[in-house]
């Protein structure tokens, strides 16, 4: 009995993972699919840490109702799933940011199938318990899956920082601005440069890059002269911002912007600087922007 039960239990979470993994792959349009591999390889240990769980209870939880045992077994399984996903994130550190999948509500969710899988599709189950106790189990996992992408951009404070500079020659003639294209600033950062009242002149150097997702955010850096040594910014926390330079670094407009833990980075470049951003998966993103001093 031990055997069977440990068997179904971790056929159970393996299968959980392996779908979970393709359908936040597939719901992201199969970006993230090379690293289904690592997913289910990673899981193995706790997969059988589920099944082991699962085959150890299972004799003294047999006579427990249905129900009791399911909630039972998805409680142990999400816990078990949560504490494994902090050990390998711990482990791989940075690395940890490029896994394209949601691993951590995939990995909770075939844990949470593993455990449960194991006590409610034992020996003596009927047929009917146990299809519904299988169809409920993936339920969960799709719903976690479904849930992840939001979920995860919450609680990370992820969001979509679009980063714009501009070439700001200070005057004391009135503020003119100069781009190419005229949707390259939108009116509300229009209105916030004038705002700010700065004089003279800006030209609108680079249309912008986005980096993250999630709920819109807007850094403008105006640069007057080149940088000579590294600075770093605050992200506005899903809010539009102005970074105005002075001689003691920047200034933000307006005073008060709510900020991230995370920086905008610009560094001395030929020609112009580098700006780096740091992403809510702690990863960075970034490249030369050519100012033209």
């Amino acid at each position: 009995m031990t055997t069977a039960v440990f068997s179904i239990s971790l056929a159970t979470s393996l299968a959980t993972v392996a779908l979970s993994g393709l359908l936040a792959a597939g719901l992201q349009g199969w970006f993230g699919v090379s690293d289904l591999g690592f997913l289910i390889t990673w899981f193995v240990p706790v997969s059988l840490m589920a099944a082991s769980l699962a085959a150890f209870g299972f004799g003294r939880v047999s006579r427990w109702p249905l129900l009791v045992r399911y909630v039972v077994g998805i409680g142990l399984g999400l816990a078990l799933g949560f504490l494994w996903t902090l050990c390998v994130a711990r482990l791989l550190g940075p690395w940890w940011g490029a896994v394209s999948l949601p691993a951590l509500m995939c990995w909770m969710a075939g844990a949470a199938s593993g455990v449960a899988g194991g006590l409610v599709l034992g020996p003596g189950s009927s047929a009917g318990s146990r299809v519904a106790s299988i169809a409920g189990l993936f339920a969960i996992a799709g719903a976690g899956v479904l849930l992840s992408a939001p979920l995860a951009t919450h609680l990370s404070r992820d969001q979509t920082l679009t980063v714009s500079f501009l070439r700001w020659t200070p005057g004391s003639e009135p503020l003119t601005i100069e781009t190419e294209r005229a949707d390259a600033l939108s009116s509300a950062e229009m209105s916030l440069i004038r705002a700010a009242q700065p004089t003279g002149r800006l030209l609108v150097m680079w249309g912008g890059s986005t980096h993250g997702r999630g709920p819109a955010a807007s850094a403008l850096i105006l640069l007057k002269e080149p940088i000579a040594k590294p600075v770093r910014l605050r992200q506005p926390d899903r809010a539009t911002a102005l970074y105005l330079q002075d001689a003691h670094g920047f200034t933000v407009y307006p005073a008060g912007t709510r900020t991230l833990d995370r920086e905008i980075t610009l560094s001395p470049h030929e020609d112009g600087i580098w700006c780096s951003v740091r992403i809510a998966s702690g990863g960075v993103q970034g490249g030369p922007v050519r100012i033209g001093w």
